[in-house]
C-alpha cells in the first residue's frame, strides 16, 4: 500500500470586472512526505484571516457532470456522489444545504470554471492544468473567494488522468464517495481535521472507505460555519512549564463516553477554541506540533 500523505494548498488571484477575487485549492493527495497534521479549521483567508463562506449557505448549487470516470460504467458515479451530498445534508444543527441540480444540460456541461455552476467533474486529461504528469493529487477543490471571505464559486475536480476511481472495492482504485464527501467539506468551506476517522482528514488511500460517513467532528465544523441555534465551545490556552506558548497544538475534546467530538488548531499564542459543540463534559488533551514530523 502506498502511505498516504499531507494535503499542500495552493493559491492565486484573478480579476472579475473591478471586484478582485483569490483562489485556495484544497486537495486530498496520495504521495507520502513530511508535514504537520493539520486539526479542523475553516478555509481561512490567506490574508485577512477571516473565514470562507457562501452567502446564501441554504441553497448551495451543485451539478455533477454527467460523463463521470473513464474506470466506471456510464452512471456509476452519480448514486456514489449523492450519497455523499445526503452525508453533509444530513447534519443537523446547520442551515447549509447542497443542492443538486439534476438538469441534463446542465449535467452535459463542462465549463467547470464559469461563475453560474458548481461542479463535480472528472478530468480524464488535465484540462484543469490541476493535475501535472506525475501529480501526487487524487482530487482538488478550487474556491473562489471575495476579500470579504465570500465564495464566489467552487467545484470538484477528480484526477482522472492520474488515478482510477471505482464504487465497488476494486483493487487500487480510489472510491468515489469516500473522497466525494471529502472535498464537499471543502467545497463547503471546512479545512482538514487532524482525526483520523473525520471525513475532512487530509490522507486518502485506496482501501479507504470510512471517509463516506461524517464524523462528529466534521458535524460539529459545519454547525461551526452555518449556525442553526446556539451550540457549546471550549477555549483556553497552551503553555509550557516556563510558561511560553504552545503554538500550532492540536487540541482534541472527548465527550464523556469516550468519543472524540471535535479539535482545533491552537494559534500562535497557544489560544484555542473549538466550536458546535453539544452541552456536556468534556476532556481535552493537546498535541504539540512543533517538532519534526517523520512519515513514522
Amino acid at each position: 500500500m502506498t502511505p498516504p500523505g499531507p494535503a499542500p494548498e495552493r493559491a492565486g488571484s484573478r480579476q472579475a470586472g473591478s471586484r478582485p477575487r483569490h483562489l485556495l485549492a484544497a486537495a486530498s493527495i496520495l504521495l507520502a512526505c513530511a508535514s504537520a497534521v493539520l486539526a479542523h479549521v475553516r478555509l481561512i483567508h490567506p490574508s485577512s484571516g477571516s473565514a470562507l463562506r457562501w452567502s446564501s449557505p441554504g441553497n448551495i448549487g451543485v451539478v455533477i457532470q454527467s460523463n463521470g470516470s473513464d474506470n466506471l460504467v456510464a452512471g456509476e458515479h452519480l448514486p456514489a456522489l449523492r450519497s455523499a451530498i445526503r452525508s453533509w445534508n444530513d447534519v443537523s444543527g446547520t442551515t447549509a444545504a447542497l443542492v443538486e441540480n439534476t438538469n441534463p444540460s446542465q449535467m452535459a456541461r463542462t465549463d467547470w470554471a464559469s461563475d453560474d455552476i458548481h461542479m463535480i467533474l472528472f478530468d480524464e486529461v488535465n484540462d484543469s492544468d490541476f493535475f501535472p504528469a506525475g501529480s501526487g493529487t487524487v482530487a482538488i477543490t478550487p474556491v473562489w473567494f471575495y476579500s470579504n471571505g465570500v465564495i464566489a464559486d467552487a467545484d470538484i475536480l477528480f484526477n482522472g488522468q492520474g488515478f482510477n476511481f471505482t464504487t465497488s472495492g476494486q483493487g487500487g482504485a480510489f472510491d468515489v464517495e469516500d473522497v466525494g464527501a471529502h472535498e464537499l467539506g471543502h467545497l463547503l468551506g471546512l479545512d482538514h481535521s487532524g482525526w483520523a476517522g473525520a471525513t475532512m482528514y487530509p490522507y486518502v488511500d485506496p482501501t479507504v472507505i470510512l471517509h463516506r460517513s461524517l464524523a462528529r467532528d466534521d458535524a460539529h465544523g459545519l454547525r461551526d460555519a452555518y449556525p442553526a441555534g446556539s451550540f457549546a465551545s471550549l477555549g483556553g490556552s497552551l503553555e509550557r512549564g516556563a510558561g511560553s506558548a504552545v503554538a500550532g497544538a492540536h487540541v482534541v475534546a472527548v465527550d464523556s463516553a469516550g468519543r472524540t467530538a471535535g479539535a482545533a488548531l491552537a494559534n500562535a499564542a497557544g489560544d484555542f477554541l473549538i466550536r458546535g459543540l453539544d452541552g456536556g463534559s468534556y476532556a481535552l488533551y493537546a498535541t504539540p506540533l512543533d517538532n519534526p514530523v517523520t512519515d513514522a
